[in-house]
C-alpha cells in the first residue's frame, strides 16, 4: 500500500508541474486553473451533501480531493464513472 501512495504522490507532483508549465507557457492563465479546481472541489462537496437524494456517493479522501482539485469537473466525472463501474 505504501508503494501505491508513493506513486500517487509522484504522479500528482508531475501533474502539478505540467499544469504550471501549461499555465505559464500556454494561453490558459493560472486564474482559469484555480477556478476550475475550486469548481471541482465545490461539486465534490455538493455531491457528498446530496448523496442521499442523488444516490451517487464519492468518498471524500485524499485521492478524491486531489483528483477533483487538479482535474476539476472532468476529474469529478471520472470519479463518478469509476464509482459506477466498480460498484455495480
Amino acid at each position: 500500500m505504501e508503494t501505491v501512495n508513493g506513486v500517487f504522490i509522484a504522479l500528482s507532483v508531475i501533474y502539478v508541474i505540467v499544469l504550471f508549465c501549461i499555465a505559464f507557457l500556454g494561453k490558459k492563465s493560472f486564474r482559469y486553473i484555480a477556478i476550475n479546481a475550486i469548481i471541482g472541489l465545490a461539486i465534490l462537496f455538493a455531491l457528498s451533501l446530496l448523496s442521499n437524494i442523488t444516490g451517487f456517493t464519492v468518498p471524500i479522501n485524499a485521492y478524491s480531493l486531489t483528483i477533483s482539485g487538479l482535474c476539476g469537473v472532468p476529474g469529478i466525472i471520472m470519479l463518478l464513472l469509476l464509482n459506477i463501474i466498480f460498484l455495480i
